[in-house]
């Protein structure tokens, strides 16, 4: 008992120091802090002027929660520092069928690049896709990055995934732009390099623990494995005005990417997710889904697909991958199937009898 409770304890105060002890350090200090927790091999990201942090490239990399997984990350077309999941050089050439943009749902670390959900969606329609997910972004990276890269690419349907943490991941990119002065050179904001420390919390065993007693919404849990630091201050949303806002922004960035996408002729569609194991950010993912509805944006809910499936529902964990968070190879699957089925359901490709040969074709 007093091991456990020195456990705790130690969590608490690692955690505490990543929130607050930022603020308090030098300006020479926090400008190192930032380049080590942005340094390849220490971590995913890599400064960048616009979007706060970028994914290096080329770079190949392996994750020591998910060892099994393979990561490279190739450089985007006219970019010599960043990049993506994905080989993109032919499809920016060719243009691409399907762009899909989110966070971690999208770029997904725990899994091999052919495991994807979007390299599954490609092998299953037989269309060129291309995966622009970004790991602890919001909408308002992402609509940035569109603006800025994705639409490099020429896509015929963008794909956006959102989910219930892109209000507070918004909420850090808009400190980070305040604490920039309006996009001055790049300076070690305090808010980022916390919000950036906490997500670097890893523990050895965190692996191996969530996947076997550990419950989903314990601090250690949280410390592990998630970009939430409690679920209370996931729960706040709620109560907090401000991030109540950040709902409402993600509102606005959908509809502008929707406008963007549809005036280079392409279609878009939405994505909805919720974060699997806390039922705190449940009133976010119905307060998104009123969201959509009222803009009439098409999007596709994989909550009611996932409850939807008796199979699922009985065996989630052996969808899920081992921070009970993500979908792993098989769970990705799963969604490929049910984003395949949408975008014939809403007429973004031919259904298979529509079409004489070939991958399905994308009509406008």
């Amino acid at each position: 008992m007093r091991l456990l409770a020195a456990m705790g304890a130690c969590i608490l105060l690692i955690e505490g120091a990543a929130r607050w002890a930022p603020a308090l350090l030098p300006r020479p200090v926090r400008l190192r802090a930032l380049e080590f927790l942005s340094r390849r091999g220490s971590a995913l990201f890599v400064p960048d002027r616009e979007l706060g942090v970028a994914l290096p490239a080329p770079a190949r990399l392996s994750m020591p929660l998910f060892p099994g997984s393979r990561i490279r990350h190739v450089l985007l077309p006219g970019e010599s520092r960043i990049g993506f999941r994905g080989d993109f050089q032919d499809a920016a050439r060719a243009g691409v069928d399907i762009v899909a943009i989110g966070d971690s749902h999208v770029y997904q670390v725990e899994v091999d690049e052919d495991e994807t959900w979007i390299s599954q969606l490609a092998r299953v329609s037989g269309l060129r896709t291309a995966n622009l997910g970004l790991p602890y972004q919001g909408t308002n990276q992402e609509l940035r990055f569109y603006e800025l890269y994705g639409a490099r690419l020429r896509p015929k349907v963008v794909l956006l995934t959102v989910c219930p943490n892109d209000a507070w991941d918004n909420e850090a990119y808009t400190n980070w732009l305040v604490e920039m002065g309006g996009g001055e050179a790049q300076r070690p904001a305090s808010s980022f390099i916390r919000y950036k420390t906490c997500l670097q919390l890893r523990l050895p065993s965190a692996a191996c623990a969530l996947a076997t007693f550990l419950h989903r919404n314990s601090l250690l849990g949280f410390a592990a494995t998630s970009n939430l630091w409690s679920s209370s201050y996931a729960a706040a949303i709620d109560r907090n005005l401000r991030k109540q806002e950040g709902l409402g922004t993600i509102g606005r960035d959908i509809q502008t990417m929707k406008s963007l996408v549809e005036g280079g002729g392409g279609r878009f569609g939405v994505i909805l997710t919720d974060i699997w194991g806390f039922p705190s950010t449940h009133p976010q993912y119905l307060r998104m889904r009123e969201i959509l509805k009222a803009r009439r944006i098409p999007f596709l809910d994989l909550v009611v697909a996932f409850n939807g499936s008796k199979d699922i529902r009985r065996r989630r964990r052996e969808f899920l991958s081992v921070d009970n968070l993500h979908w792993n190879g098989q769970g990705s699957a799963f969604v490929a199937q049910e984003v395949y089925r949408f975008l014939r359901k809403r007429g973004f490709v031919r259904p298979p009898k529509e079409r004489q040969s070939g991958a399905p074709k994308i009509f406008r």
